[in-house]
């Protein structure tokens, strides 16, 4: 009886974590579209011509978003029909590396600010920094962090650029 109690508990405990981790995701926000173009200006000026790339160091980054392999995988692999080179199709396509970014976002959102809200900027730090390391403030110092606010202040409250020089 004891053995039979103690696998209940386990059992109970397994299905109370998957139902707090689902309730927690469902507290992380969709990334939007003016968050989503000012990550792809942040990184590349969203430019869509560029392709894979090499910077050193064993990395290896592909599109718009400068998005890995690894990112692309944990985001939900979006585009991934069994090919070897699916996943760089999928990233020089803007809008499957953007379903790789929204799905990066759900497994890995969160208050990395400290604001108490999980928004744009909390986004902005995930991307360039990953989730470990999205506390930092070290991307305030960033060429990166400078186009992104550029970009981010650009809009009004009605999410429309105030003018074309981004794109």
């Amino acid at each position: 009886m004891s053995s039979t109690i103690k696998l209940l508990q386990v059992v109970f405990l397994a299905v109370l974590a998957v139902c707090v981790k689902a309730q927690y995701n469902d507290l992380i926000p969709e990334v939007d579209q003016r968050c989503m173009e000012c990550l792809c200006y942040a990184g590349s000026h969203c430019d869509l011509t560029l392709k894979c790339h090499n910077p050193g160091g064993g990395n290896y980054y592909c599109g718009p978003y400068v998005i890995s392999w690894a990112y692309w995988h944990e985001g939900g692999r979006p585009g991934d029909y069994g090919g070897p080179h699916d996943f760089e199709t999928c990233l020089n396509n803007k809008t499957c590396a953007e379903q790789a970014v929204r799905g990066y976002m759900r497994v890995y959102g969160k208050d990395c600010d400290r604001s108490g809200t999980i928004d744009c900027y909390d986004f902005v730090r995930i991307h360039k920094l990953g989730a470990a390391g999205c506390k930092s403030d070290s991307i305030l110092n960033t060429q990166f962090w400078k186009n992104f606010e550029s970009c981010y202040g650009s809009f009004n409250n009605n999410n429309v650029m105030h003018s074309d020089q981004y794109w």
